[in-house]
């Protein structure tokens, strides 16, 4: 499930294109790789590379602002490399002729380990703590080493399966529930995990990584219904899959495979 070599490789090259361009058309005086890629739960071909441009100009009142000068910054420099670059909020997209998909989000020093980022549901900033969310992940791995085969296996659900849950929120809960409930078997844990993801109905989560009463949000509203009623799916295929674990491990591994692949 872990991108390939050649992935890698081409993401380190473009990683030099972004640099070039943004320290040349920008007052950037610092990137850096967030997100899956940057702690080894990224999904081989699903998964975008996600880097924080961090930018010495004043902060301006409107997000939307620093997207745009940032997009001209690439598409002015980027050529041919890339098939389009274009504003997606929080963050500029660009699709690559060679390599994964990267966001290259604007960001401002907040203080500490945070940055303002733009806010995805609207034209102002959030806080936001990448290396912080890293740390509570590799903490948590620290703990039970298949931890990051787990978040993989949540996060190609939802790519497989399409569902509107950010990847933020899963990777977190995710890590939280295998801190609760050690030791990790992967199949009796994706029931587990399941069954307390729909039990919550998908309600917003205090960062487990920070002691501040920050909230993340699974979904936007308009999305809520789509994604419970994936995650009710997922619920109840792990469930089988697991009352069948030791007794059926053929019907078992149909469930499996059905919970990644189900119509």
């Amino acid at each position: 499930m872990t991108p390939s070599a050649a992935a890698r490789s081409a993401a380190s090259s473009n990683r030099g294109a972004i640099e070039a361009a943004v320290r040349a058309g920008l007052d950037a005086y610092r990137i850096f790789e967030t997100g899956s890629w940057s702690h080894g739960t990224a999904v081989s071909v699903w998964s975008d590379v996600d880097y924080f441009v961090s930018l010495s100009h004043t902060r301006p009142c409107r997000s939307y602002d620093d997207m745009v000068r940032l997009r001209r910054a690439l598409a002015d420099r980027l050529g041919t490399r890339a098939r389009s670059v274009r504003v997606s909020s929080p963050g500029v997209r660009i699709d690559w002729v060679d390599g994964p998909d990267t966001e290259v989000i604007p960001a401002h020093i907040a203080g500490g380990d945070d940055w303002w980022i733009p806010d995805p549901d609207g034209d102002g900033w959030i806080r936001s703590s990448p290396l912080k969310h890293n740390e509570y992940v590799d903490a948590t791995r620290d703990l039970q080493p298949r931890t990051k085969e787990f978040i993989r296996l949540v996060k190609l659900w939802k790519y497989r399966r399409r569902v509107p849950i950010t990847s933020l929120y899963l990777e977190l809960r995710a890590a939280k529930y295998v801190r609760a409930n050690p030791p990790l078997h992967m199949i009796i844990d994706a029931a587990g995990f399941f069954r307390q993801l729909y039990s919550n109905q998908l309600a917003d989560m205090n960062d487990p990584s920070r002691f501040d009463g920050r909230r993340i949000s699974a979904t936007h509203a308009s999305s809520r219904a789509t994604a419970l009623e994936r995650v009710l799916k997922a619920h109840v295929l792990t469930e089988l899959a697991k009352e069948n674990l030791s007794s059926n491990d053929t019907l078992c591994e149909a469930y499996l495979r059905n919970f990644i692949a189900y119509q």
